[in-house]
């Protein structure tokens, strides 16, 4: 009778046992990131395997604009993939294309959501009658998400680290200059949709306005009277696009551009990531 006592104790604790693994496994694959988009394999090379390895972050917040998924490699860097990405035009209007609306007329309604200051720009030296050095036109940024929930900070980032953005096979540097909303994630600069190939800007109105500056109505409908002008287009682009961050590669209150600030340190960076070398 002991020894049918003694079995059965076995094979309950073996269930048990095999019941925590299955539960380990389960909560495993739960928390590993996922491999990329098998378009842009050749280009991440070994970052696919630190994927494996990677520390998987919840993404729930971002349900406006989401990400496919969100890691922490094993080095720090924070992987994120996106199906498309907005475009933002905020900072300095230098290098805008002529005739260019900061807040044009979409749907009837003045657009007021371009602001012409960044949150890198705002803490970077002054340039004399430039207004913030960052601008979305001749500056690849990147935009991520805490203006209320500092997201980024709790990754361990900061404002002027450096990126990489990837599509299909091409690579580009960019720098993280501003802050976005708490609930999306996936949005870069105008130039950096450029360096990709894709048009950024067209056709559009601005509001007619007054002496004193004020925008004009029809007095008999009310509706805005407009005018022709270049505006930004008002829609995602298409990836999907990878973004990978580089926590400690500011270049502080010293950084002139990506190609002389940033893309010295981060080419290399992402050259050992990947396993390609160290250029």
């Amino acid at each position: 009778m002991l020894r049918g006592v003694f079995s059965t104790l076995l094979s309950c604790l073996a269930i048990a046992l095999s019941v925590r693994l299955a539960l380990a496994q389960d909560a495993a694959a739960a928390s590993a990131c996922g491999p990329p988009p098998q378009a842009s394999a050749a280009v991440l090379g070994n970052v696919s395997k630190l994927l494996s390895t990677g520390k998987k972050i919840d993404g729930s917040a971002f349900n406006e604009h989401p990400a496919k998924q969100i890691c922490k490699l094993p080095g720090g860097e924070i992987y994120f993939e996106v199906t498309t990405l907005n475009i933002d035009d905020d900072g300095s209007k230098a290098g805008s294309p002529e005739n260019w609306e900061a807040h044009p007329v979409r749907k009837g309604k003045i657009d007021a959501s371009h602001q012409d200051q960044t949150s890198y720009g705002g803490t970077l030296p002054a340039v004399a009658g430039k207004g913030d050095p960052i601008s979305a036109f001749t500056v690849p940024y990147i935009v991520l998400p805490g203006v209320h929930s500092s997201w980024y900070r709790q990754q361990g980032l900061k404002i002027g680290d450096g990126a990489v953005v990837i599509k299909g096979n091409q690579r580009i540097v960019a720098v993280f200059a501003d802050v976005g909303p708490d609930a999306n994630i996936g949005e870069m600069s105008a130039k950096g949709h450029e360096l990709f190939g894709f048009e950024t800007f067209g056709p559009g109105l601005r509001a007619r306005r007054d002496a004193d500056g004020k925008p004009m109505r029809d007095p008999a409908t009310g509706k805005l009277l407009t005018e022709p002008a270049t505006v930004t287009v008002n829609h995602a682009q298409t990836g999907p696009f990878i973004v990978i961050v580089f926590p400690q590669s500011s270049a502080g209150k010293k950084f002139v551009s990506v190609e002389e600030s940033l893309q010295p340190k981060i080419d290399p960076a992402f050259a050992r990531l990947a396993g390609t070398g160290s250029q």
